[in-house]
C-alpha cells in the first residue's frame, strides 16, 4: 500500500516493494533451494517480521544489522527494514570479529540478526562485547538469541504501508578497511531509489527475469534485489558459490541473469560441466574473455563494450536462441 502522496512524493525503497507485492502477487518471487515462495507471501513475512521487530521496540530511524550467508529470511528482514524505515546495515560474513564490532557501534545498531547455523559462534561473541549495546536475533533456535523466524509466528500477516520518507537512510554499508577502519558509506531512500533507476534504464535485462545471487546478498548481490521485484521477476539464492553449483542452478531454474566477480568467472570458465550447458551464458565483461580463445569461452558469450563494468562483473545467462536487443554501440 502506497501512501497517500505517494503520487508527488520520491518514491522510496519500501514504498516499490510494497507495489511490487501488490502488482505482482501471484507471481514466484524468491526460490531457495525447495522453497518457493510467491510476493503474496513475501508480502505476508514481510508483514510479520515487521510486526515481531515493532514488539521488541525497534522503530524509524533506528539501526537493524544482519550477519548471515544468502538465505530468504534475511531479504525479509531487508525489505522490513525498508518499509519501516530502519537503517539496514550488512555484516560481511569475512569480517573479523573487532571489524563487526566496530561496525555494530558506528552504525548504532539495534539489533542484529544472525543465522546461528554458521555464525553462532560470532553471535555469541558480539553478543558479549561491551560497548555494542544491541540487542541479538537469530534466523532459527539458538542458545544465544530468540528466534525471529518464531517470533514471526505470533502475529498475523496485515497490509503493507510504507513509513520511511525520501530523504531517510536507507542502509549504511562499510568498506573493506583495507587501509584502517572501515568506512560507513551512507544511502538515502532517494539516492538507493535513484540507483536502482539508473540500474533498470542502462543495463540490459531479459524480458523473463529470473536472478540467480550466487554471491553474498550482504554484499553486492543486494544491488539486484529491488530491481528484480519491480520487474516482477523470481530472486534465485545460492547459499554459496561453486562452478557445478551455478550451473546446475542455471539449467533447473532457467535463470536469465547472475553476477559474479573474476574470480567466479575464472572458475566458471574452468568448470568441465560448462561444455554440457544447454543454455548460453551472456556476459558483460568482454575485455576479460577478449585475450582468451574460442574454445575456452564456450558457451560463455560477451555482450557490447557499453555494458561493461569492471569490476565486478555481472553475467546474463540466457537461452540460445533468444534475440537479444542490439546496443547502441553495435548498432
Amino acid at each position: 500500500m502506497l501512501k497517500s502522496s505517494a503520487l508527488y512524493d520520491w518514491p522510496t525503497v519500501g514504498s516499490l516493494l510494497c507495489s511490487a507485492c501488490d502488482r505482482f502477487s501471484s507471481r514466484v518471487a524468491i526460490v531457495d533451494g525447495s522453497t518457493r515462495l510467491t510476493y503474496a507471501d513475501m508480502s505476508s513475512a514481510i508483514s510479520r517480521i515487521i510486526q515481531a521487530l515493532e514488539d521488541i521496540g525497534l522503530a524509524k530511524g533506528d539501526g537493524i544489522a544482519v550477519l548471515s550467508h544468502n538465505r530468504h529470511e534475511m531479504i525479509f528482514a531487508i525489505a522490513a527494514a525498508n518499509v519501516m524505515g530502519l537503517r539496514f546495515t550488512a555484516l560481511r560474513a569475512l569480517g573479523s570479529e573487532d571489524d563487526h564490532a566496530f561496525v555494530l557501534n558506528d552504525a548504532e545498531i539495534s539489533v542484529l540478526i544472525v543465522d546461528p547455523t554458521d555464525f553462532g559462534e560470532r553471535g555469541i561473541a558480539l553478543s558479549r562485547r561491551e560497548g555494542t549495546g544491541h540487542r541479538t536475533l537469530s534466523f532459527g533456535r539458538s542458545s544465544f538469541a530468540d528466534d525471529v523466524l518464531e517470533m514471526m509466528t505470533r502475529f498475523e500477516p496485515q497490509p503493507l504501508v510504507d513509513r520511511a520518507e525520501p530523504d531517510d537512510i536507507v542502509m549504511i554499508g562499510y568498506t573493506g578497511g583495507t587501509t584502517g577502519r572501515p568506512k560507513g558509506v551512507v544511502h538515502t531512500h532517494r539516492s538507493y531509489v535513484a540507483f536502482n533507476m539508473l540500474e533498470l534504464l542502462e543495463w540490459e535485462w531479459p524480458s523473463e527475469l529470473r536472478f540467480l545471487a550466487a554471491s553474498p546478498i550482504t554484499h553486492a548481490a543486494i544491488s539486484w534485489l529491488l530491481p528484480t521485484f519491480l520487474k516482477g521477476g523470481t530472486f534465485v539464492i545460492n547459499k554459496g558459490f561453486s562452478p557445478e553449483l551455478f550451473l546446475e542452478t542455471v539449467e533447473r531454474e532457467r535463470i536469465t541473469m547472475s553476477f559474479v566477480v573474476p574470480t567466479m568467472l575464472y572458475a566458471l570458465l574452468n568448470c568441465p560441466r560448462r561444455s554440457a550447458l544447454s543454455r548460453r551464458l551472456r556476459f558483460s565483461a568482454q575485455s576479460f574473455l577478449s585475450s582468451m580463445g574460442r574454445q575456452r569461452r564456450q558457451p560463455f558469450s560477451p555482450t557490447s563494450p557499453s555494458q561493461s563494468m569492471i569490476p565486478p562483473t555481472p553475467i546474463a545467462c540466457c537461452p540460445a536462441a533468444t534475440p537479444q536487443r542490439a546496443s547502441p554501440s553495435n548498432s
